[in-house]
């Protein structure tokens, strides 16, 4: 199967370029390439994102330095940044005391202790890959399942469950938390010049993770597994065990909370800072910078990161985001996203409404087979263009689908935390399809009436 969608990339590409020979021509068919190529994952995800890079230049739809200039933009700078700095949390184990210290707190009540699970691992996704969260939570759900003897092993489908959920849900409510989000605020900015910033983007995505979030939680705890919570007995006493887990805050780990505070502090009030060239990148970097430049007291010989630290860094993820905004900046250029746009300007059919609607529901769905970062590089550009045509702020067509993308709940090969918790065993296909289609129903609605509020709201205007 992979072998045969190897091939049919650059056969769908030559069978389009060699009907025409024109940009337009070459500039569809590496879109065609590129999609089979992303969605078998035939080969990795960011050497299909250098392709641009090869056939651009090569078919005479941009010149080498032009098509080059994307993968240095600085909005994938300000994701690096984002990078070093989980990478550095999770080599001091600072998620693992914050995770230990909100569980111990829970209590023993079954729901208290799922409502402790889901918010430690969202408000660490909000921060870091949702796959290292999950990663890092599953052992610890797990612990307190097997400390609660046999009560425990009823709650291990749902506690597992909503860590995945959770994951997922928590990268949606900052900038840095998942890659669609970042490659969103790329496209926004090559196109329109148009910056994002960490604080706006606070203001659209936690209200809707944090709403999803209460959801999924209610949906697990009353609903789908209310008769194994419903059991308050007194053999649910395995977080306690977790308190003895818990050891003093090292000086590395007091000294990475103080940084992460101070780059969250000044990603939330720069606009209000008589410093008018200091943005969300230069932040970013900067936190970034000062990790190898921050001694661990105790050890001044110590960084906080160094670059062997650094040489594990999800180098792909970047390169990914150079190639959508790369194709997106080809595509515009062959003039085919002005064309797309014509034909729904002739089409008759001009009800903002209905685009967003259906571009949500198509973006959702094609999450759950695909790779999200991938999805929003192949539609926030066609949207973008619609939205022009239609003379609507570009963020009503964009946001809700790039929300969408992270809404992946169904199944396993959907997103890497539904794959980690499928891996236990303990996870079988048809409890998520069954709990992941209502999560899916639910997530739909709520960010279809959440973008078509802050639309008519003026909220952000005129980015949305």
């Amino acid at each position: 199967m992979r072998r045969a969608a190897m091939w049919a990339g650059p056969l769908a590409f030559a069978a389009v370029y060699l009907s025409g020979h024109t940009p337009s021509a070459a500039a569809l068919g590496l879109l065609l390439w590129m999609v089979l190529w992303w969605v078998s994952e035939c080969v990795a995800p960011a050497v299909t994102a250098l392709l641009p890079l090869l056939v651009l230049p090569l078919a005479g739809v941009m010149p080498m330095d032009s098509v080059a200039q994307p993968y240095g933009s600085k909005i994938i700078f300000l994701f690096l940044g984002g990078f070093m700095m989980a990478t550095a949390l999770e080599k001091h184990q600072v998620h693992r005391q914050v995770a230990l210290r909100i569980l111990a707190l829970a209590g023993t009540a079954p729901r208290r202790i799922l409502a402790a699970l889901m918010g430690t691992t969202a408000l660490l996704s909000m921060w870091m890959s949702n796959t290292a969260t999950t990663l890092m939570m599953m052992p610890i759900a797990m612990a307190v399942v097997a400390q609660m003897g046999g009560p425990g092993q009823m709650l291990r489908k749902p506690l597992l469950l909503g860590i995945a959920y959770a994951a997922s849900l928590g990268g949606m409510a900052t900038l840095v938390g998942s890659p669609p989000n970042i490659a969103l605020a790329g496209f926004l900015e090559n196109r329109y010049g148009v910056s994002i910033t960490f604080a706006q983007w606070l203001l659209l995505g936690l209200p809707v993770s944090v709403t999803l979030l209460v959801i999924f939680y209610l949906l697990l705890s009353r609903i789908a597994y209310r008769t194994e919570f419903a059991q308050e007995s007194p053999a649910f006493r395995g977080v306690r065990s977790l308190q003895a887990m818990i050891q003093p805050w090292t000086p590395a780990q007091r000294r990475m909370l103080q940084l992460m505070g101070a780059v969250i502090t000044l990603w939330l009030v720069r606009e209000f800072l008589p410093l008018p060239h200091l943005t969300d990148h230069a932040i970013a970097l900067a936190g970034g910078v000062m990790l190898f430049l921050l001694p661990i007291p105790g050890k001044k010989k110590h960084t906080l990161l160094t670059w062997d630290d650094a040489k594990q860094l999800p180098w792909g993820i970047l390169l990914l985001f150079g190639g959508g905004l790369a194709m997106a900046q080809g595509l515009e250029k062959a003039g085919l996203i002005v064309g797309l746009g014509q034909l729904v300007a002739d089409s008759g059919l001009q009800i903002p409404y209905l685009y967003m609607v259906a571009f949500t529901v198509l973006g959702l769905a094609m999450t759950e087979f695909m790779s999200n970062v991938a999805l929003v590089n192949v539609l926030i550009p066609v949207l973008f263009g619609i939205a022009d045509t239609l003379f609507i702020p570009p963020l009503y067509l964009g946001l809700p689908v790039t929300l969408a993308s992270s809404c992946a709940f169904m199944f396993p090969i959907a997103t890497p935390p539904n794959a980690v918790v499928y891996s236990t065993g303990f996870i079988p296909i048809r409890d998520m399809m069954r709990l992941g289609i209502w999560m899916n129903l639910a997530a739909l609605a709520l960010i279809i009436l959440f973008a078509e509020a802050v639309h008519r709201l003026h909220l952000l205007s005129p980015l949305f």
